[in-house]
């Protein structure tokens, strides 16, 4: 049965500005078009191309489960859940759904897509532009990542991990491997390395990082950590090596004055502290394996 308006709504109507319903309506029939045009898209026959540009993209495989319609971020778009990435060292990341519109972006004025990109997983979110055709690349934000999923031990053994992390990178994806700069946040957790007894624990570390500079894999421009066992600053590299294990490493690491109590531990595992407690120590030898000694090159004291 077919609503009746009333005298008073037809009243509201006309009290419209004439300029409102001229603009207004059409606007609508418009939106309203688009709409069931959405509706109505074979979008699976996107899903084949997105998981190929996905794959090429992070230099791996992805595979998307479930594939349709929905909002994403600032409008209608696309929505994938079940998302699994496997990664060319042959990690598996997993995401619950990742949701793709097409990006603001003058890359599409030279036939180069640009998505808009908002993605859930157990290892925390992401959101960003991710830039495909010939120089695929990221620029984003990763928050809330837990740091313990990170598979460390693919860069060093006995090598640990943990705490959230907040990372914002703005990315290319060459043949050489990732290029661009990298800043980070991590508070409350852990790490650990070859040759340190215990887990050391961290309050906050903020770090600025360079990847693929003319001279290393990863630049570290800017490192700081506080903790309550060590706190202090670094810069150095990371070089380059086809084997992450056996990437060489060139850091200088200033050392706060730590707690009287702590000394005697740490100078044990091999940091040569000053009697103030503080300390510079250089950090060389491999990913794999690496090899700490004084400022001055000669192997820290007992």
């Amino acid at each position: 049965m077919a609503t009746r308006l009333s005298p008073d709504d037809v009243e509201g109507i006309r009290r419209l500005p004439r300029w409102l319903v001229w603009i207004g309506v059409p606007i609508a029939c418009v939106g309203l078009i688009l709409f069931f045009i959405l509706l109505s898209l074979p979008y699976e026959r996107f899903k084949p191309t997105l998981e190929q540009e996905f794959s090429r993209a992070i230099g791996g495989r992805v595979t998307l489960r479930e594939f349709g319609i929905g909002w994403a971020g600032l409008g209608p778009g696309m929505v994938a859940s079940g998302v699994i990435a496997t990664l060319d060292d042959g990690t598996v990341l997993e995401f619950d759904s990742i949701r793709v519109r097409p990006a603001f972006s003058t890359r599409w004025l030279s036939r180069e897509p640009a998505l808009a990109i908002q993605l859930e997983s157990p290892m925390g979110k992401a959101h960003g532009t991710l830039q495909l055709g010939s120089v695929p690349g990221w620029d984003g934000r990763f928050e809330e990542v837990d740091l313990s999923a990170i598979p460390v031990t693919h860069f060093s053994e006995n090598a640990s991990l943990g705490g959230s992390g907040n990372i914002s990178a703005d990315l290319k994806f060459l043949a050489t491997g990732p290029e661009g700069a990298v800043n980070f946040e991590a508070t409350e957790g852990w790490f650990s390395a070859p040759g340190t007894p215990v887990d050391i624990p961290y309050d906050r570390v903020v770090g600025v990082l360079a990847l693929g500079t003319e001279t290393a894999q990863v630049e570290v421009l800017s490192l700081v950590l506080e903790g309550p066992l060590i706190a202090g600053h670094a810069r150095g590299q990371v070089g380059r090596s086809r084997v992450p294990a056996q990437a060489p490493l060139d850091f200088t690491v200033e050392l706060e004055p730590v707690d009287k109590n702590l000394r005697p531990v740490l100078r044990s595992a091999g940091l040569p502290l000053r009697g103030d407690g503080s300390g510079k120590v250089r950090i060389e030898g491999t990913l794999g394996r690496p090899r700490v000694t004084s400022a001055n090159g000669h192997p820290p004291a007992d």
